[in-house]
């Protein structure tokens, strides 16, 4: 039997669920939603009023998941494709942060999508990023979890919630093998995820993956080119059959 999927993260948990990495998934998982890399503390928050032209500036994918994000329709995905399994990784709260707008809207700081917005960059007031130095922070990723997670479940009973613990690397290889290092600003974004990771499987998680070693990398290769989260595909392959091994799929 096949286990419904959804994802509520970033590449790392994503990845696992694509052809080029695992070639076999689906002969146990399928992917049935996909809310891309956006903070709990947005998701949290009320929709946001956007120009549409102003979308027009990023590709057919990115406007699509800003768009999605601003309408806060990763509740609905969820809701209606009838996952079994959610999976969730913390990574836009811990390395995007969010950011105030001047009419108190709050938005995942992206810099792939809503940072090259023009209503952004007009209306922008303040950005906050999970450093923990911002007293602010803490209180509303903590409220912001609570209420996604407690909205998730009542909209979907019997899902079981798996958090998915992947950490920013510091090292990637380029094709010939050569190591090369990423900027270290990298690797200090870990101190408040490993934070954030400990609250919420303690609060909200039924299921941990934790599957990072010490050697692990990204590299030049990667389908969507090295990044800190852009692992090589024996990571996803453990990771699949560690989430057949903790889901029973």
């Amino acid at each position: 039997m096949v286990t419904r999927v959804a994802v509520l993260g970033s590449c790392a948990s994503r990845d696992p669920f694509n052809r080029k990495f695992v070639p076999d998934y689906k002969d146990h998982f399928e992917c049935v939603s996909l809310v891309d890399k956006v903070s709990l503390v947005s998701m949290a928050s009320p929709q946001i009023s956007f120009p549409a032209e102003d979308l027009s500036v990023l590709d057919a994918r990115n406007q699509l998941i800003l768009a999605k994000e601003l309408r806060r329709e990763g509740f609905k995905d969820i809701r209606d494709s009838r996952p079994e399994v959610l999976v969730v990784d913390l990574w836009a709260d811990a390395v995007m942060g969010f950011a105030r707008l001047t009419d108190g809207g709050i938005v995942t700081r992206n810099f792939w999508t809503v940072e090259k917005t023009d209503f952004y960059k007009e209306r922008l007031e303040k950005k906050t990023t999970l450093t923990w130095a911002h007293d602010e922070y803490w209180p509303m990723f903590t409220a912001a979890a609570d209420a996604v997670i407690g909205r998730i479940r009542l909209e979907n009973p019997g899902l079981s919630i798996v958090l998915h613990k992947p950490r920013n690397v510091g090292k990637w290889t380029d094709k010939d093998g050569e190591i090369h290092a990423f900027d270290g600003y990298h690797l200090t974004q870990n101190k408040a995820w490993v934070k954030a990771d400990a609250w919420f499987a303690e609060r909200h998680a039924d299921m941990v993956i934790d599957l990072m070693e010490p050697g692990q990398m990204s590299y030049a290769e990667h389908p969507w080119g090295a990044f800190p989260v852009h692992y090589h595909s024996d990571y996803h392959q453990r990771f699949i059959r560690a989430l057949g091994a903790v889901t029973g799929a």
